[in-house]
């Protein structure tokens, strides 16, 4: 049974950070820089990290956000909780196992952490996706990679049968070949054991 999330107000800044708006970018960079930067120097790490913190949370929530994630929290927490999330990873990465971080209380609430462990969850799920698509054959694999990567420029998915015309394919071909494609996947997808860890999570 799927959990229904009702989205926050601050939904509009995911929204607006799929559509590339220049002022609501801006605008995160301007009210939430001094807030990581406090997180990450306050907490073991220098600017250049807390820069990179901020680039690497930017880059999961954008890509959860194309997928339709829905905010339940302010979005400040929200930023604050994934970021302190990826620096504590960091300091664990570099040997430190035994972390505290100083003055999160002030940003993270048990609704923002509901909300960095769906994206956690999102962006593990996602990598499995990817991984097992590369252990099919040439065929799907050519067909699912270019039919679910969207254009660089407008960040849409490619229609089918411009998808067919670059492998050389019929559109009716294409499209049956590729619904047994996302079977085949759904299949591996069921049978492995990470994926059975997820549903559990």
């Amino acid at each position: 049974m799927s959990t229904q999330h009702i989205p926050h107000d601050d939904q509009y800044i995911l929204e607006a950070l799929v559509q590339h708006d220049s002022s609501v970018v801006a605008a995160v960079y301007r009210d939430y820089s001094d807030m990581i930067r406090a997180l990450v120097t306050e907490n073991g790490g220098a600017t250049n990290d807390a820069g990179d913190v901020f680039q690497d949370a930017l880059i999961d929530i954008y890509r959860q956000a194309q997928r339709g994630y829905v905010l339940t929290c302010s979005f400040k927490s929200f930023l604050y909780t994934v970021c302190r999330n990826k620096w504590l990873d960091e300091l664990r990465r570099r040997g430190r196992m035994e972390v505290t971080i100083k003055g999160s209380e002030r940003f993270t609430t048990e609704i923002a952490e509901d909300n960095a462990d769906r994206l956690d969850q999102h962006e593990e799920r996602l990598a499995l996706l990817a991984a097992t698509v590369e252990t099919m054959g040439p065929s799907c694999r050519d067909i699912l990679k270019l039919a679910w990567t969207p254009h660089s420029q407008t960040n849409k998915y490619p229609a089918l049968s411009e998808v067919a015309e670059q492998l050389g394919l019929s559109y009716a071909y294409l499209r049956k070949k590729k619904s047994e494609c996302e079977q085949a996947l759904r299949e591996k997808m069921k049978n492995a054991p990470e994926f059975t860890q997820l549903k559990d999570q």
